[in-house]
């Protein structure tokens, strides 16, 4: 990763030295659903060809599912910086979350985000919202995956552990987690 972005990777020497980091990486074209009725409608939106309507309807949701998993985990860990990175801009994380979301991006934007990814110690995505270069680079991740993922477990994902430590630093979530299930 270091290579490739030019971004020196989360050093684990440094992980209680640092202020607790987490970065949520949210697309607006995947979603992680608060439940069946939010995946079903979903569905739904694809199949009769309104999900650009319905999308705006499912960014919503998942952002206060993200907002959920913040404030749980400012509870337990009050001094903890957030950040949200991706591809669009439906609502607002003022007062979460340092909100790096564009409509666009460019090789200033990407490297931004790499240097919050390498800063952080954990990144949460949903399986597809291109969690690549967030996991090269983060010290561990959470994604939400979907039960018709599964056999693309991590697929999408950049292991930098080849011993236990993959288990303490790389979890999986399915696509209903409860926000108290992602922030424990």
């Amino acid at each position: 990763a270091e290579r490739l972005t030019g971004i020196t990777t989360f050093k684990l020497e440094n992980f209680l030295k640092q202020t607790p980091t987490i970065t949520f990486v949210l697309r607006e074209d995947r979603w992680w659903f608060a439940n069946a009725g939010d995946y079903w409608f979903y569905r739904v939106c694809r199949k009769l060809k309104i999900l650009s309507w319905g999308s705006r309807f499912l960014s919503l949701r998942q952002n206060h599912l993200v907002k959920r998993v913040i404030r749980l985990i400012r509870k337990e860990i009050p001094g903890i910086d957030c950040n949200v990175v991706g591809l669009g801009k439906m609502g607002s994380f003022e007062g979460y979350a340092n909100d790096e979301r564009q409509l666009k991006i460019d090789a200033s934007i990407e490297t931004a985000w790499c240097k919050t990814y390498a800063n952080s110690h954990i990144v949460i995505g949903v399986h597809g919202s291109n969690m690549l270069i967030p996991t090269a680079l983060a010290a561990g991740c959470i994604e939400v995956l979907p039960e018709d993922r599964y056999g693309n477990m991590v697929q999408d994902l950049s292991v930098r552990y080849s011993n236990r430590l993959q288990l303490f630093f790389y979890r999986f979530v399915d696509q209903f987690a409860n926000p108290k299930s992602v922030s424990s």
